[in-house]
């Protein structure tokens, strides 16, 4: 079968490289890291970002799906290099690009989005999103590429964690009855893209010539307030309703001054200030995949069994720390996305190994090993100077470490 290249092994890359496998294809994944190699999955370490390396990679290939992004917080700096990367990559091999891209380009509109609403983002990361899809879209209309954009609303399924805002976030305050919090009005419709849907869309596009040269939207289920999914999410996990209450903007403002992914979050809170949905019917009409149906999404994690259900020490990420100046080695350097931002980044390590285990709403474990994160409630904005612990201590042949920070395990969004 063909090769296909697959740049960044968050949930969206990962997901989108082991479709691709299942498929038959050969798959080579590109991260800054590497990894283990897999069943029909060949793992590179390089650095996106090089043309030279890339194009060197990329040789051969039928289809380069971009599913990576740098941090949050770095998106003005380092995306728009990397995506200079891919389009010279592309334009070096001949292979179709395939960009997994959000919503952030189009700013607050009225109504439901739909690909023909202008990018008028004004925003500083808007404007970096629309500029990635400009330059590729400019590029395949003069001929040197052939490129196609799939944009996806904030991520929840399998493998999203860390980013999600139905994961990290919700999951393990969820599962131990205790109120949730969100950003904006949580009764206000919204527009969650089920992971393995994007996937499917991102290896669909790549073999349809008549798809490329636009973008298109990941068939999405109708839009569902954050207080519907969390009702939701626990009756399937067999828990009580818990309330959820939206994030007072005086809080929000105040707990920014002391994180980098709050700061970056106040430009996109009119995603959740109002209604934020996301019209799919172009992409359905013109291809096959259609959206998971909602029983399925939620109902994945519960139908293997009660086992599969995360206990709430088990949700949370990978505990990292979100205080600045205590870092880990994350040796992706920015390029394992899973995107709605809001794109996780599955290719990070901690310097002592990887962390396993349970990984979040619809995650699998992958043996004994595990990371816990305690979430602590939201406290006077003084306790963020309080120096990060992490600890690891063996327990029965299992690995705990405790990251003390809010939003707990939060990393880049997933639109």
């Amino acid at each position: 079968m063909s090769l296909h290249v697959v740049i960044g092994f968050g949930p969206a890359g990962a997901a989108t490289a082991r479709l691709l496998a299942q498929d038959g294809h050969t798959v080579r994944v590109v991260t800054r890291s590497g990894r283990a190699p897999e069943p029909g999955i060949e793992h590179v370490a390089l650095d996106a970002a090089d043309p030279e390396a890339l194009g060197k990679a990329v040789q051969g290939a039928v289809a380069i799906h971009g599913c990576a992004a740098p941090p949050y917080h770095r998106w003005a700096a380092e995306l728009p290099p990397l995506a200079s990367s891919l389009c010279a990559a592309a334009e070096t091999s001949g292979a179709v690009l395939v960009l997994l891209g959000n919503l952030y380009g189009y700013g607050p509109v009225d109504g439901p989005l739909t690909e023909e609403h202008p990018q008028a983002a004004t925003g500083p990361k808007g404007r970096v999103r629309a500029a990635v899809w400009e330059q590729a879209r400019s590029l395949h209309e003069q001929g040197r590429i052939r490129a196609v954009e799939v944009r996806a609303s904030d991520f929840f399924g399998p493998g999203v964690t860390d980013g999600g805002h139905l994961a990290g976030r919700v999951m393990p305050r969820l599962l131990r009855g205790k109120p949730v919090s969100t950003l904006g009005d949580p009764d206000a419709p919204h527009s969650w893209t089920y992971l393995p849907d994007v996937a499917r869309a991102l290896v669909e596009v790549a073999g349809e010539e008549r798809a490329w040269g636009r973008a298109w939207h990941v068939p999405t289920r109708p839009a569902l307030s954050v207080r519907e999914m969390v009702d939701r999410l626990a009756a399937e996990a067999g828990t009580a309703p818990v309330p959820v209450r939206g994030l007072p903007p005086a809080v929000l403002g105040v707990a920014s001054v002391f994180s980098p992914l709050l700061r970056e979050l106040k430009e996109v809170r009119y995603q959740f200030d109002r209604p934020f949905v996301v019209d799919s019917s172009a992409y359905e009409s013109a291809f096959s995949v259609r959206a998971t149906p909602l029983d399925q999404q939620i109902g994945r994690p519960s139908r293997g069994g009660a086992d599969d259900w995360p206990a709430p020490d088990d949700l949370g990420g990978r505990g990292r720390c979100e205080r600045e100046g205590h870092r880990r080695e994350h040796r992706t350097g920015g390029q394992d996305t899973g995107g709605n931002g809001r794109h996780g980044h599955g290719g990070h390590r901690h310097a002592r190994g990887p962390a396993r285990g349970a990984r979040g709403h619809g995650a699998t474990g992958h043996g004994p090993r595990d990371t816990r994160t305690r979430h602590p409630r939201i406290r006077h904005p003084r306790a963020r100077h309080r120096r990060t612990r992490h600890r690891r201590t063996r327990r029965r042949g299992t690995t705990t470490s405790r990251s003390w920070a809010w939003p707990a395990g939060s990393r880049e969004p997933a639109t």
